[in-house]
């Protein structure tokens, strides 16, 4: 690579909740930042975020848009354009490649991508109401369901710890499969039945409801409708886009990005933190995450004179 290309002490891969946290803390450290921000984050249609100290409720694009700012009036930049390709050299710095931008070098990268909800597929209205009153998180928007006729789509011991989980808020649960076996054990099973929670194997054509917020019903292949105020789904979710594999970071048995403690991946100068690692998925620790990722890539940047 020439030695025209421009040197970044910290580049960020992604502009959500952990990459900005993270870019506004390496700003304040005075390092040469640059983040990338492109596709939309996995909270972008939410009706709020939730438990947010301070900011409960406000919307995700607010938040973000608000960290935007923040990092570029302490001197990081922000750019709209998608990381293609990063290299990683035998110095140790990296080359980052975007599809609109000429490739810069940087001395340290860290990973903010995020995962990709696997949504169920052939149920008409099904991204009409997502993010209003169609949810895949319980610590996110259970509360925001108490009392109400919640149903739960998907199958197996996921979907039915996300059932139970939901039983803090509401009685009137049942559990949809779409068509798929339950493949639910004895035990897990039994703890179904002891709350009451009816389980479904119908397949489902579509929800239906006035508008994103107000879910009043799904309806089955069979033309039979069930009551719904809201819906929650776990199809599981996978890592969002393949730059972690061509750094060659690992992946640990969750199929998480795995770090140590400090928010290194396994590739020496790649550090990583949001949705993508191992920890629970809410603003709150992404946040948190991209703050303490932040503050060990710089401790890895500092000369000998500045430790001590």
């Amino acid at each position: 690579m020439g030695e025209s290309e421009e040197m970044f002490d910290a580049v960020v891969v992604g502009a959500g909740s952990a990459g900005l946290s993270a870019a506004l803390h390496l700003s304040r450290f005075r390092l040469r930042t640059r983040v990338y921000s492109w596709g939309e984050p996995r909270n972008y249609r939410s009706h709020g975020v939730h438990g947010l100290l301070g900011r409960h409720g406000c919307l995700a694009t607010d938040l973000l848009g608000e960290g935007r700012r923040e990092v570029e009036m302490h001197g990081g930049q922000v750019i709209d354009d998608e990381v293609t390709d990063l290299h990683r050299a035998a110095d140790g710095t990296f080359t980052v490649c975007s599809r609109n931008e000429p490739p810069v070098r940087a001395r340290r990268i860290l990973l903010a991508t995020g995962v990709h909800d696997t949504r169920p597929v052939g149920i008409s209205g099904f991204e009409f109401f997502w993010g209003k009153s169609v949810h895949h998180c319980p610590v996110c928007d259970g509360w925001e369901v108490t009392g109400k006729e919640v149903v739960v789509l998907g199958s197996g011991r996921p979907v039915a710890g996300l059932t139970l989980n939901l039983a803090t808020y509401t009685d009137r649960l049942t559990v949809l499969t779409h068509g798929d076996e339950p493949d639910f054990d004895d035990d897990v099973q039994a703890k179904l039945d002891a709350r009451g929670i009816r389980v479904r194997t119908e397949r489902i054509t579509a929800l239906v409801g006035p508008t994103p917020d107000k879910l009043e019903r799904v309806v089955f292949e069979s033309g039979d409708d069930l009551s719904a105020e809201a819906l929650f789904f776990n199809f599981g979710h996978t890592l969002r886009g393949d730059l972690h594999l061509k750094l060659g970071c690992q992946i640990d048995e969750q199929g998480a990005l795995r770090v140590d403690a400090q928010n290194e991946t396994t590739v020496p100068g790649v550090f990583a933190a949001g949705d993508l690692t191992p920890n629970s998925h809410l603003v709150t620790v992404a946040l948190a995450e991209g703050a303490r990722a932040a503050i060990c890539l710089r401790t890895s940047l500092l000369p000998d004179w500045q430790r001590v």
